[in-house]
C-alpha cells in the first residue's frame, strides 16, 4: 500500500510511524507498507514555513483537507487532517552576569609581574552554553603580555554559576626597580563582558591597585584586589 497526498500548502517533511517519507515538489508519498486488519499508520506532515492559512480550510478548527492516494493513481477524499503549531524554539543560552576579583602572584620583580583572575559567569536559559569576554588594561608604562594584550575568553554552562582562573603576565617597559615604584600606586583596569548572538554587551567593570612601600616593596595593606 503506497499512501500519498497534496494540497496547495507545500509539505517540507513527512514521516511514517517514525520512518522518512518521499517528498518532492511539495508533494509526499509514503510507502509501500502492509496494515493488518484494525491495525492504523500515523503520518505526521510538516508545512512549509510562513503559510498559515491553506486554500482549502476544514470546518473543524485547527485541521485542512487533503486528498489522500492509495494507490498513487486515483484520490479520495478529501479528508480532514489536524494542524498542530511548531513547538517554539528553545530560549537561546546567555550570559547573565559575569564577576572577578584579582589576587597578586609576582610583583616584587622589576621588569615583570603576574597575577591571577578569578572569574565567575552566571549563565540562563538554555540548553548550552555562554560566553564572555575580560579586557585587561595595564597602567602606563606596562604592557600585558598574556593573548597578547587581547581579552579573553570565559565559558559557562547554562542553570549554573561557572568559575575558572585566568594567570595574567606582563613586563614594565622600562623596569621597575625600589627607588622608581617606592611610594606609588598603580592601577590596573578590566571590562568585564557579555558575548550575546556575538555582539559584546558591557556587563561589569573591575579594578585592582598596587601599592609600594616608602622602601619599594609590595604593601598589601593598601593595595586593593578586587
Amino acid at each position: 500500500m503506497v499512501f500519498a497526498g497534496q494540497q496547495q500548502v507545500p509539505v517540507t517533511s513527512a514521516t511514517q510511524d517514525g520512518a522518512a517519507c518521499r517528498v518532492l515538489s511539495g508533494q509526499f508519498g509514503c510507502g509501500p507498507f502492509s496494515l493488518e486488519p484494525n491495525k492504523s499508520a500515523t503520518i505526521q506532515l510538516t508545512l512549509a514555513a510562513g503559510l498559515r492559512v491553506p486554500a482549502r480550510r476544514s470546518a473543524a478548527p485547527d485541521k485542512v483537507q487533503m486528498d489522500i492516494s492509495s494507490d498513487g493513481v486515483h484520490d479520495s477524499g478529501p479528508f480532514d487532517i489536524a494542524v498542530a503549531s511548531a513547538p517554539p524554539a528553545p530560549t537561546p543560552c546567555k550570559c547573565a552576569s559575569l564577576r572577578m576579583t584579582t589576587a597578586p602572584e609576582n610583583f616584587t620583580d622589576t621588569s615583570s609581574f603576574e597575577f591571577a583572575i578569578n572569574w565567575k559567569i552566571f549563565c540562563s536559559g538554555g540548553p548550552g552554553t555562554c560566553k564572555g569576554k575580560i579586557q585587561t588594561i595595564g597602567p602606563a608604562g606596562s604592557v600585558i603580555g598574556t593573548n597578547g594584550g587581547k581579552a579573553l575568553s570565559c565559558y559557562g554552562r547554562c542553570g549554573k554559576l561557572s568559575k575558572g582562573t585566568f594567570h595574567i603576565v606582563g613586563r614594565w617597559t622600562h623596569g621597575l626597580g625600589l627607588k622608581a615604584r617606592h611610594g606609588k600606586t598603580f592601577t590596573f583596569h578590566f571590562n568585564l563582558y557579555c558575548v550575546n548572538n556575538g555582539k559584546m554587551v558591557l556587563a561589569n567593570r573591575a579594578t585592582m591597585t598596587i601599592a609600594y612601600d616608602a622602601r619599594g616593596f609590595l604593601d598589601r595593606t593598601h593595595s586593593k584586589f578586587k
